[in-house]
């Protein structure tokens, strides 16, 4: 088996010649894109379906909701990103995330989803959320070279908003074409 040379690793994509970075940086645009379509996909299915009268309300209390984590557990994820292995809380984070979209999925599958489930669902994810982010950026030393440590976390924090953005777009689109069941079936993991 040959090795690449190192001016021939340094040609590879950034995601490429740090293999761990590149899986994690995958859940992370995985993750983030699933989180976002879920959040305007609902927020879609809270105004155009789910409330009468009331959509816009129910729509922002939804994405408070979903903010509020982020805020309220600030302290809390520092203190865990401090005390606990990066890769550790990546996983449970992520697998936390997993477990919640695939409740919700079984749940819209067998019966119409009550809102309070949307709303518990948010909460979930957005929990999930709040430690798998700055976990992921805190950890780029962890996973990169030391010569790709500014490219990797400037990439980490471009694609969050790329994925959000695409996630965004994908979300109010599969509500209108599969309701909220057809939602929630996409963002939980494939056995």
């Amino acid at each position: 088996m040959t090795t690449a040379t190192p001016a021939a690793r340094r040609r590879l994509p950034l995601v490429l010649r740090n293999r761990a970075f590149g899986t994690v940086w995958l859940g992370q645009v995985l993750t983030q894109a699933g989180v976002r379509m879920f959040q305007v996909g609902t927020s879609w299915w809270l105004i155009g379906y789910a409330v009468s009268g009331d959509g816009g309300l129910a729509a922002g209390l939804f994405m408070a909701v979903s903010t509020l984590p982020a805020v309220a557990l600030a302290p809390l994820v520092a203190r865990a990103i401090a005390r606990t292995a990066h890769r550790s809380l990546l996983r449970t984070a992520a697998g936390g995330a997993g477990a919640a979209a695939a409740a919700l999925a079984c749940w819209a599958g067998v019966g119409d989803l009550p809102v309070a489930a949307a709303y518990a669902a948010a909460l979930a994810l957005a929990t999930c959320q709040a430690f798998f982010d700055p976990c992921l950026t805190t950890s780029v030393p962890e996973l990169v070279d030391d010569a790709d440590i500014e490219a990797a976390t400037g990439f980490e924090l471009s694609t969050q908003s790329l994925a959000s953005l695409g996630g965004a777009l994908l979300g109010a689109l599969v509500v209108d074409e599969a309701g909220m069941a057809g939602l929630a079936g996409r963002l939980a993991p494939s056995p």
